[in-house]
């Protein structure tokens, strides 16, 4: 079951969405869908296009960022 007041408190806590309305935050919640990824699997690519956002309930995310010379 998808927690939407969790993803409101938590959408709402970062600085980028902290002055949406209580009505933009409900529509940010209605289209977030949860997802589960196996131990090791890779979320995203540098470089992919930035078209999700991700808010980790329980687990750990490891990432790199990789800088061209």
């Amino acid at each position: 079951m998808l927690d939407r007041a969790f993803i409101k408190r938590n959408v709402a806590s970062l600085s980028l969405f902290h002055d949406l309305a209580e009505s933009e935050l409900d529509a940010v919640a209605r289209a977030c869908r949860p997802v589960a990824f196996a131990d090791g699997a890779r979320i995203v690519r540098q470089g992919d296009a930035g078209d999700d956002f991700f808010i980790i309930k329980a687990g750990k995310v490891r990432f790199a960022i990789s800088f061209d010379d």
